[in-house]
């Protein structure tokens, strides 16, 4: 895990802001969509998913309802947000990173799917701690993506075509 005092602080500023910020662009995404013409008929706001990878990934489940502990008085914290229909996380991270904790992802009631493989350990995230979202998030709708292959590594799962694990 992250040890420096620096980076721990870092980390734990990423946690807050992330989910923040995606929250900010999701409650603006109805004026932005309003407001620029060219966008009518090609953006469906009923049909909204949110996707990422790593800290993505974290943003993204936070975004879907799971919850997290940052400090006393700020704990168990919800940064869930009604517009996104599904969620895709690529790469999550289990209990004991970045604030979550067992009962994280009890309140994810939409679809997720959670993608990750064998050679998946960054970090400070063994691999198999990366299915630990997929295995507590209530039943109903979720999916799991596992590629049993150490040559599944973090960077196979960065939306990306082009660099390591394209």
């Amino acid at each position: 895990g992250v040890t420096d005092p620096a980076e721990c602080a870092a980390v734990q500023w990423m946690t807050w802001y992330r989910p923040s910020d995606a929250r900010a662009v999701l409650d603006a995404l109805p004026a932005v969509v309003a407001a620029f013409p060219q966008l009518a008929g090609r953006v469906d706001l009923a049909r909204v998913a949110y996707a990422g990878h790593s800290f993505g990934a974290f943003t993204s489940m936070t975004v879907a309802g799971a919850r997290v502990d940052y400090a006393p008085g700020h704990m168990d914290v919800s940064w869930a947000h009604p517009l996104p229909r599904a969620f895709l996380a690529l790469s999550p991270q289990g209990p004991g990173r970045f604030g979550f904790h067992d009962t994280s992802w009890r309140d994810i009631a939409r679809p997720v799917l959670a993608a990750s493989g064998a050679g998946d350990a960054e970090g400070g995230s063994s691999a198999d701690s990366r299915r630990e979202p997929f295995r507590r998030m209530p039943m109903g709708d979720k999916f799991e993506l596992w590629i049993e292959s150490p040559d599944a590594v973090h960077a196979t799962f960065n939306l990306s075509d082009t660099g390591p694990g394209a």
